[in-house]
């Protein structure tokens, strides 16, 4: 394993992200007995290893804000995040959170809005799909 491969996101410092070699022990790597590729890229947040692997490093890049955003009900990382960076002082961070939080609640809410309308609309046909 080496840490130093790894690198921090350039908005979310609690990720990093890296090559294989920067999460696994070498002689895990490209083993017949596990499925973790050399060419794989691995994302941490808070130290906790992802259970997804990536094609390169922008791909694990561009997954950053699915995983911070959609995964975690309530969006308690980043809520909790907020937290930790305002205790820091750290009002930037605090405030990309608090804006992407926003954006994920705006897409989820414009989706259900969109399936009602759908909804709406499809009822009264449906004695006619038949």
């Amino acid at each position: 394993m080496k840490p130093e491969l790894r690198e921090k996101h350039p908005d979310y410092p609690f990720i990093e992200f890296g090559p294989a070699a920067a999460f696994f022990e070498i002689e895990d790597i490209d083993s017949v007995n596990t499925v973790i590729l050399s060419s794989d890229w691995y994302m941490s947040i808070n130290g906790d290893l992802g259970l997804f692997s990536y094609d390169d490093k922008e791909s694990a890049l561009n997954d950053v804000k699915s995983r911070l955003f959609n995964d975690w009900k309530d969006y308690e990382l980043a809520r909790n995040e907020i937290l930790r960076a305002l205790d820091k002082g750290d009002i930037e961070l605090a405030l990309r959170l608090s804006n992407g939080i926003g954006y994920a609640q705006g897409k989820s809410d414009a989706i259900a809005t969109f399936k009602g309308v759908v909804q709406e609309v499809m009822t009264p046909l449906q004695p006619y799909s038949r």
